[in-house]
């Protein structure tokens, strides 16, 4: 069959994500024809996708040595020495792909990059230049010129690079970002004063009232690089971690929290109320019995109890917990919601009737939600009662 053809076949399942058929019909393009350079060179990136390095690095080889003066398949044969941590290699072979496409961008940062981790800065530096002198505001240029200008102690010019990156990226930069903040945020902890970091936290606590989560974090983390156990910037960034369901690293901060101040009954809540969103339901209720030990008539702890039983289905314990919430704060409409949902699953429909009215009678407009749901379960329950 028409080598054409066949190569036709096989970047159809390529695109279908059938590597291994058409790996196969490579391998029917090179028994033929063995240094057909199309072939070897997307039979190496067949083997990649599919784990076999060596083997990619192999096809590759053959493919530069049948077409030597191809820039693309030296480029493809530098990035898997680099992902193969084959340093040198891979800068041979950008070296060379730059010999024959001396403008290409990406091969420039690829170089500076590889030099940076051999801590040539000088040299990466010029491969960075020579980036920015191609593409002025290309992303990657910017941030990689900004790192390599760290270690040579020239911050000022770090600081504008990285802050031009942030100004450019797109959102495809999204760890490349986050590491510019971080660096940026150390960069002005160096010299910020308490009244800068009080007025940065106030900044976090602002934003993320305003529902402004990654602005909020953005301050909180630049208030941490400057004092790193400032607890309200801890719980704020706490918060907004645990809103945008990072809850991992929320569950660090509260920890955190915890280790300056034990008493901090604030962050054994919030611990135990992120306990529960990783479903590490035992953990919680450990955190939130450890925050009753020394507030033991805290509504917002026996509420937060009485949510992680209801979890599990302990609805007679939920219920001894609200009711002990609503001992200590009558008016509280959470207790009431949550007491009204156990006595519901507990089938007791008279006195969840009567603890879903005392909910809506408490229930303030940011509850519509909770609101919603006890209008319709007062009115299932009052119509059971009147059959």
């Amino acid at each position: 069959m028409d080598s054409k053809v066949l190569l036709n076949e096989a970047r159809q399942y390529m695109n279908a994500g059938r590597r291994l058929e058409a790996l196969q019909v490579f391998d029917r393009v090179l028994a033929v024809e063995p240094t057909h350079r199309t072939a070897l060179i997307n039979r190496g990136i067949c083997l990649q996708s599919l784990g076999r390095t060596g083997e990619a690095i192999e096809a590759l080889a053959k493919a530069v040595q049948a077409w030597p003066d191809h820039a693309g398949a030296w480029t493809i044969k530098g990035n898997l020495h680099q992902g193969s941590g084959q340093l040198d290699e891979a800068l041979i072979c950008y070296e060379k792909a730059l010999s024959l496409a001396p403008e290409d961008v990406t091969l420039w940062i690829n170089k500076g990059v590889i030099l940076n981790q051999q801590e040539k800065i000088a040299q990466a530096l010029g491969c960075f230049d020579r980036v920015l002198a191609l593409s002025p505001e290309n992303p990657h240029g910017l941030f990689n010129r900004g790192l390599s200008l760290l270690p040579l102690g020239r911050l000022g010019e770090a600081r504008e690079h990285l802050e031009r990156f942030l100004a450019v990226a797109g959102p495809d930069s999204d760890a490349m970002a986050q590491h510019a903040r971080k660096v940026l945020h150390l960069l002005a902890a160096q010299d910020a004063t308490d009244s800068q970091v009080e007025e940065w936290v106030d900044n976090g606590d602002e934003a993320r009232g305003n529902g402004l989560l990654d602005a909020a974090l953005d301050w909180y983390e630049r208030s941490l690089a400057a004092r790193g156990g400032h607890i309200r910037a801890l719980m704020g960034k706490g918060h907004c971690l645990a809103h945008l369901r990072r809850f991992d690293e929320a569950l660090e901060m509260f920890d955190e929290v915890i280790k300056q101040d034990a008493d901090s009954l604030a962050a054994r809540i919030l611990k135990a109320r992120t306990l529960d969103s990783l479903a590490r339901y035992d953990d919680a209720l450990v955190a939130i019995d450890e925050a009753l030990e020394n507030n033991p008539h805290s509504p917002s702890a026996l509420i937060q109890k009485g949510n992680t039983l209801g979890t599990l289905e302990r609805y007679e314990e939920a219920l001894q917990c609200f009711n002990d919430a609503l001992g200590h704060a009558p008016d509280n409409a959470a207790a009431c919601f949550f007491k009204a949902i156990a006595e519901d699953e507990l089938q007791r429909t008279a006195d969840a009737a009567e603890s879903y009215r005392r909910f809506l009678e408490l229930a303030t407009d940011e509850l519509e939600a909770q609101m919603a749901h006890a209008r319709e379960r007062l009115a299932k329950l009052n119509a059971l009662t009147a059959h």
